[in-house]
């Protein structure tokens, strides 16, 4: 009874406990913390990378013609790359690989894409997964009240942000968001749909998309 008692205390702090604990101490931090380790995060990761300095210019100034009703400043970046895939690092960075800017069919396409990723940094999405992926790692960071333990952690694994998978709750938030963005800009939303339906034609595996949640 003791050895199962421990095991399933040990088991609830491993899967719950300690996940949850990171979460709301990653809602808590202050912007201006989250803004300085994202833009860490995007000098390691931009580092790996080539920009596309044309493409990142327009895309910005396509960008700058949305009001994405966030307080934080969104900084694109086009980056070179063949994979489908667009991410945003805590603090503001969005990086879209032009493999998927490529292949994107209309102006409603790109605004849901944008919009999507606002979202996710408007309610500090990348923040909260990468804190609770990692979260068994900077538990004793967290204890101590160590910053400085938790950026280390979290830069020592920016990589993971390009194949981050939010939980089904972030998604749904970020998609709501994304149709909310485009109607209070009175751009079609049915864009998130074709955009969903782009990456489900050109996933090779056969599989849905787990890039975006299907819209609500």
């Amino acid at each position: 009874t003791i050895i199962g008692g421990a095991i399933a205390i040990i088991l609830a702090l491993y899967f719950y406990i300690i996940p949850f604990a990171a979460d709301t101490f990653a809602q808590k931090l202050p912007i201006e913390y989250e803004v300085d380790l994202g833009n860490k995060i995007y000098d390691q990761l931009i580092s790996q990378d080539t920009i596309d300095t044309v493409k990142t210019n327009l895309v910005k100034q396509f960008a700058k013609e949305i009001n994405f009703d966030t307080d934080y400043h969104l900084e694109i970046t086009v980056v070179r790359n063949k994979e489908l895939n667009a991410f945003a690092t805590p603090g503001g960075h969005i990086l879209v690989y032009d493999g998927l800017l490529n292949k994107l069919e209309n102006p409603e396409e790109l605004t849901g894409l944008l919009a999507h990723e606002a979202t996710h940094v408007r309610e500090r999405h990348s923040l909260r997964a990468m804190v609770s992926d990692l979260s068994r790692n900077i538990f004793l960071s967290i204890i101590f009240h160590d910053r400085s333990g938790i950026s280390s952690v979290l830069i020592q694994n920016a990589d993971m942000l390009n194949s981050l998978r939010y939980s089904r709750d972030m998604e749904r938030i970020a998609d709501k968001g994304a149709v909310e963005t485009m109607v209070r800009n009175n751009i079609d939303p049915h864009g998130m749909i074709q955009l969903l339906d782009l990456l489900k034609r050109q996933d090779k595996t056969g599989q849905s998309s787990t890039y975006l949640s299907k819209p609500p």
